[in-house]
């Protein structure tokens, strides 16, 4: 998403989630030790702020929600004892956090009343995730958290660290117990990484709860993340993509949060391993070369792709429109055209196609509206909205149709004040193209000509 400079929401929220991430953590706002209990309004100021964050975060990009509100409930509320079930302490923190989440409503109430967002459901359906291509993914990240739940279990093996939350060293067989049966159900479902994950959360939520609170908030936040991927395996949301690709959106999106959680999780568990004296120092060694091979692996992607990007025999530059001035100088000409010469609103025909294409290159440089820019994108946003199909058909329509007496009506129907033929033109529409030339020539540069439509 970097390297792409792929402003969609997820990407653009990032920041604002990190900063979310870390009022969180912050021992100020939200310590890990009940001290005096004090007033319930003065306590709610780091519940505003962090309401504030989310409301930001949500009306950013609503895929945040879920994952925000699990990090709010556990992370804000670390310092509550597991028990009694129903404290005072608990049943005031339940409060804070129902008015923190009904704020990031009402913060954003102005958007929420204007916006309608693609018709979507939540749907359950047991995945077949593939444990290799997810290790592929997630191996990295998920290898020292493994490591110092490992460390802290064996650890623990013979002290009586579990009080806390099931009595003396109970809690390690309700882990062996669950894990068990995580194992069985994933042997039933096909599914290995759904006992991976279980085993995971199971093991930080217990750690978390029965161990040093000053560890309190890693743990936590370790199980944050590790909710966010437990989810892409058992819920996804309906969406326009289809039933083949009916995980894309959810993991992709809750890929990118898990991912940022673990992001800061992670180098705190390979400092807890590296630095506690309790570890053996062969456990530390070993894990210290898998931590150093797992990072040169992980490393050849941002280092290759970043050198490929930086195109070394060219001059770099942040000027996205330096593409065109060196390769589609005649295109480039046309869009300075547009931008001095026409209206705001004057609508441009051009060819249509697919994302992520050359499709679309006036109207995205010129800001000028068009019939039809990158199909897929417009359909998937629209929900499919037959208008979508139409419109792409009627632009093929218009440039290969070999009457323009037969395509005014079209050109009337969408307003369309200019038509332009350039490359990409001939290329996709070789047949109809002669007929425009009955049209006056509004500007031309090389191969690619702006006609008007009078």
């Amino acid at each position: 998403s970097t390297i792409h400079g792929d402003l969609h929401p997820h990407f653009i929220v990032l920041p604002i989630a990190i900063v979310f991430l870390a009022a969180l953590l912050d021992e100020r706002m939200f310590p890990s030790r009940v001290a005096d209990r004090g007033s319930a309004v003065p306590r709610m100021v780091p519940f505003a702020f962090a309401a504030f964050l989310l409301a930001a975060i949500v009306g950013i990009s609503t895929w945040e929600l879920p994952v925000g509100a699990v990090a709010l409930t556990l992370l804000a509320g670390r310092a509550i004892p597991l028990q009694p079930l129903f404290s005072r302490e608990r049943l005031l923190f339940a409060g804070q956090v129902a008015i923190a989440l009904v704020g990031t409503y009402v913060l954003f109430l102005p958007f929420y009343l204007n916006f309608a967002a693609p018709p979507s459901s939540p749907a359950f359906k047991i995945a077949t995730s593939s444990l290799g291509q997810f290790l592929l993914v997630f191996g990295h990240m998920l290898f020292p958290v493994a490591a110092l739940i490992g460390v802290d279990v064996w650890r623990r093996r013979t002290d009586g660290a579990g009080t806390a939350t099931a009595g003396g060293g109970e809690w390690r067989h309700l882990l062996w117990a669950g894990a068990a049966l995580a194992l069985v159900f994933a042997l039933m479902a096909g599914n290995a990484v759904l006992p991976l994950l279980a085993i995971l959360i199971a093991a930080a939520l217990i750690l978390a709860y029965s161990g040093d609170q000053a560890d309190r908030s890693g743990y936590l936040l370790i199980a944050v993340a590790l909710i966010a991927l437990l989810a892409c395996e058992l819920v996804y949301l309906r969406d326009s993509y289809g039933e083949k690709l009916y995980r894309m959106n959810t993991v992709f999106k809750l890929y990118f949060q898990a991912w940022t959680a673990l992001a800061i999780a992670t180098p705190w568990c390979a400092y807890k391993i590296l630095s506690g004296a309790a570890v053996p120092s062969a456990f530390r060694a070993a894990f210290s070369g898998g931590l150093a091979i797992l990072l040169a692996a992980t490393a050849c992607y941002p280092i290759g792709v970043t050198q490929d990007r930086m195109a070394w025999g060219r001059a770099r530059t942040l000027d996205g429109n330096q593409y065109l001035r060196e390769h589609q100088r005649d295109d480039w000409a046309v869009i300075e055209w547009v931008r001095a010469n026409t209206d705001t609103n004057a609508v441009i025909l051009e060819a249509a196609g697919n994302p992520y294409s050359y499709f679309a290159r006036i109207s995205s440089n010129t800001g000028r509206p068009t019939v039809m820019g990158w199909s897929n994108h417009e359909g998937l946003w629209r929900a499919h909205n037959p208008e979508v199909g139409q419109r792409h058909s009627d632009a093929q329509r218009i440039y290969e149709s070999p009457s323009l007496d037969a395509v005014r009506p079209l050109l009337a129907k969408y307003g369309v004040r200019y038509v332009v033929v350039g490359d990409l033109e001939r290329k996709e529409h070789p047949a109809g193209l002669p007929k425009f030339d009955a049209l006056p020539r509004a500007f031309e540069s090389g191969n690619t000509v702006v006609y008007q439509v009078q």
